[in-house]
């Protein structure tokens, strides 16, 4: 029977509810375990707030006339993840899951989110079968914890509520520990008063949205999650989730008299790898010593922090995952934007290099531009580079050069956003490298690119941003002369009045290629573009290079220093 997808509207809220619990129902009996949603009515209750909430987005399957199955995406943050996802039980085998997993895969991709991950129930294999042809890898074993509260205090650890002030800090350690933050749901947990911190020495060292299914904790120390899970009044729902391999923090909770109700499995796209940040942690789970999430019922249900995941009546729980963060900015600040924008680049783990067939190469880096933690990468960034005759195995960014707020009018003055990146070596060690620039547009609140070039890196080719000086804010490059005698062309940039870039200058070198001058060539021609722009004159001090030049002087316009 042809499945068909749409979005879910308030008034389907029953409908999914009914599913949702009769699915996980099923599955958990049928293994011999408790369900996740004991009720009808809960899970009516947490449709009713994932469809009203726009932090999330929804898809419906039907077939055959009526509602079969539906999922989630929480985009609150910089890694979506994924449910909760369930099927009717008498509509196995029809090509739903599928079709609603990759529908949010799909989402996922297209909204430029660094990552998606999902929690499987261990005891479903059909789950974990589905996932692994979609691509997703098994990361970590989990164990789900459950019992009475422990009601105990940690020495030097005082453990109060969070605020609105504390989550900048939270924010911090998150991104320390992990590598992305957690600001969307946690915004939401201190909203709802369910957000706890940590603090020792009057700094904070942890944080929990709540110690339970739906939430997820971070500390720097085991002593700092022992300190929020013991001042936990309750574990809401099937209770918190911990890494099996933190053997010391698992061992402390059974100690304490809690018990394992089931285990479950982190997954990943295999295109996420985890941070490598902090320790080496997976996701917001506690893989070490520093960080950890945990999941919950309760209040939190209306605005979900993580959600479950269920095909064929499978329960599992989101986690989000822990791409390597190289690079974040703030661009709300410096460029007095009017929605919070942001600058981002993650990457993952080394691959096997492609060139050379042997050995690794560093990862590929994805670069995200976006105006709020929910919005999709603006496509102003480019993120991929031009690669014009090459292969496309150079069109992918591998490194990242430079990622900077540059002021070419002085403080006071309009910044820009300057951008590396570059792509994989070739076999003559050669690759292609891309500049461009971004400048704000207030008027449209937007990021509009205003320079774009691509060049090699042998042959001393180079894209340089002047930051000082009588050039300050231009932009020089060099390539290299397609015939004899070898030089450079020589290309200067320089902004206008509208904060758009036009070419001033374009020669052929001075310099010569492989003339024995150890100073860069935009460094050696220097006096020579100066001149050529009337800023420098001969019998004037030159225009020396950042690094020691003991003897500077000039041969037929190019500087040297020895």
């Amino acid at each position: 029977m042809a499945v068909h997808l749409r979005r879910g509207s308030p008034s389907d809220a029953p409908a999914l509810g009914d599913i949702c619990y009769r699915a996980f129902k099923s599955l958990a009996e049928a293994h011999g375990f408790e369900p996740d949603f004991p009720s009808v009515e809960l899970a009516v209750g947490v449709m009713s707030g994932l469809l009203a909430h726009p932090g999330f987005y929804n898809v419906v399957a039907e077939a055959g006339g009526r509602i079969v199955g539906s999922n989630f995406l929480d985009e609150r943050n910089a890694i979506s993840g994924v449910g909760p996802i369930t099927i009717d039980p008498d509509s196995q085998n029809d090509g739903a899951g599928r079709a609603l997993m990759v529908d949010v895969m799909t989402r996922s991709e297209a909204r430029g989110f660094a990552g998606i991950r999902l929690v499987q129930a261990g005891y479903h294999s059909r789950s974990l079968a589905l996932y692994a042809k979609l691509g997703f890898a098994a990361r970590e074993p989990l164990a789900c914890l459950q019992g009475p509260a422990i009601g105990e205090t940690m020495p030097s650890c005082a453990v109060r509520p969070a605020t609105p002030a504390d989550l900048a800090a939270c924010d911090r350690l998150c991104l320390e520990v992990h590598g992305h933050t957690r600001s969307g749901e946690l915004a939401d947990a201190i909203a709802q008063g369910s957000a706890r911190v940590v603090e020792r020495s009057g700094r904070i060292t942890g944080y929990a949205s709540m110690i339970a299914f739906f939430g997820h904790a971070v500390g720097e120390t085991n002593d700092d999650l022992k300190a929020l899970i013991a001042a936990a009044e309750a574990f809401l729902g099937p209770g918190f989730l911990i890494p099996t391999r933190n053997h010391a923090l698992l061992r402390w909770t059974l100690e304490a008299g809690l018990r394992i109700t089931q285990t479950l499995t982190l997954n990943d796209d295999r295109s996420l790898q985890r941070a490598r940040r902090g320790l080496a942690a997976v996701s917001d789970l506690l893989s070490s010593d520093r960080g950890a999430v945990m999941r919950s019922y309760g209040k939190l249900w209306p605005a979900v922090c993580s959600t479950f995941v269920a095909i064929a009546g499978a329960s599992s729980a989101v986690a989000a995952p822990s791409p390597a963060v190289i690079a974040d900015i703030d661009l709300a600040k410096p460029f007095a934007t009017r929605a919070p924008w942001r600058f981002t680049a993650t990457q993952g783990e080394p691959i096997k290099d492609p060139i050379y067939g042997e050995g690794d190469a560093p990862g590929p880096i994805k670069l995200c531009l976006r105006a709020s933690l929910t919005a999709p990468c603006d496509a102003q960034l480019r993120g991929n580079l031009p690669t014009q005759s090459l292969s496309e195995i150079f069109s992918d960014v591998h490194f990242l050069s430079g990622a900077e707020v540059v002021r070419p009018h002085g403080v006071s003055g309009q910044p820009l956003l300057l951008v590396q990146t570059a792509s994989l070596r070739s076999g003559d060690g050669d690759r292609v490298v891309y500049t461009q620039v971004l400048a704000y547009r207030r008027a449209d609140d937007r990021f509009e690119r205003i320079y774009e070039r691509s060049t090699g890196r042998n042959n001393n080719q180079e894209t340089r941003f002047i930051a000082a000086g009588p050039l300050r804010g231009d932009i020089i490059s060099v390539e290299p002369t397609e015939n004899a005698p070898y030089g450079f062309w020589i290309s200067v940039s320089a902004l206008t009045p509208q904060d758009t870039y036009r070419q001033v200058l374009r020669y052929r070198s001075a310099t010569r290629y492989n003339d024995g001058n150890s100073l860069a060539v935009i460094d050696s021609e220097m006096p020579n573009i100066q001149q050529r722009l009337g800023v420098w004159k001969p019998g004037t001090p030159l225009p020396l290079p950042p690094s020691p030049c003991p003897k500077p002087h000039l041969i037929r316009a190019e500087l040297w220093c020895r």
